[in-house]
């Protein structure tokens, strides 16, 4: 769903995602082949086979935005089940036979749990379910015209200024000169999708993600950029205030 957007998805655009970013602080060389900021080249599916650990956390995720959204299945359990056989058998990841039974599993564990603990609901907004809600945010510090073989940045971070200085050279121009001159323009835009807002027992709503990990680290939490940045997002489009 895409009801929430801010800025324009345009072929000009650079998208900027939060993997990307994890990708450039953990191995430069998988950054500058998988980047769209760089070759942006991806793995075919077809030649390695289906990522386990991709199929198998999508498929949890979509177990849970029906659960917790518009339920048409009743249960996660019912929802993963959909999942499973909406693919090929020959689409399926090599070790599914061992992923689908654990999927189950955790859902199971994860509905009685979440009777017992849980002190917040989904946000419904415009009638709407806020789960794998979808985003694009325009980053205007990181937007710039390209000339002369250039970067031209916006002097303050904001483009309505109208002053710009090159990366490399130091030297100022205007708007008005860039446009004149059909120096290019481009976007950066960070783009993702919250797996759902809550409201606790207090009104207050929050960004809540799922992770399917074998251990998860809760004294980095704060630190962690994903959900740093859709922290940010969300106050951006006004659904938390930080």
């Amino acid at each position: 769903m895409n009801f929430l957007e801010k800025g324009l998805c345009k072929q000009s655009e650079t998208a900027l995602h939060t993997h990307d970013s994890l990708c450039f602080k953990r191995c430069r060389r998988k950054w500058w082949l998988s980047s769209p900021f760089s070759k942006h080249l991806q793995p075919k599916a077809s030649v390695i086979g289906t990522n386990p650990h991709l199929w198998f956390g999508s498929a949890i995720h979509w177990a849970m935005e029906d659960y917790h959204g518009l339920n048409k299945f009743g249960n996660p359990m019912e929802a993963f089940t959909a999942y499973v056989e909406a693919f090929d058998p020959v689409e399926l990841p090599a070790n599914s036979d061992e992923l689908i039974p654990l999927g189950m599993q955790m859902l199971e564990y994860y509905t009685e749990w979440e009777a017992e603990h849980a002190k917040w609901k989904t946000v419904w907004l415009n009638g709407v379910p806020l789960v794998e809600v979808k985003f694009s945010l325009v980053v205007q510090e990181l937007c710039y015209y390209e000339y002369d073989g250039d970067r031209y940045f916006a002097l303050t971070g904001d483009a309505s200024n109208g002053g710009w200085v090159g990366k490399t050279t130091g030297q100022l121009m205007s708007t008005e000169e860039l446009n004149n001159i059909e120096a290019p323009y481009h976007q950066v835009v960070f783009h993702g999708t919250m797996d759902r807002v809550v409201e606790d027992e207090h009104g207050h709503w929050w960004v809540l993600d799922y992770k399917t990990a074998k251990a998860v680290d809760t004294g980095k939490l704060s630190l962690d950029p994903q959900i740093s940045k859709y922290c940010w997002a969300a106050e951006q489009l006004s659904l938390i205030h930080i």
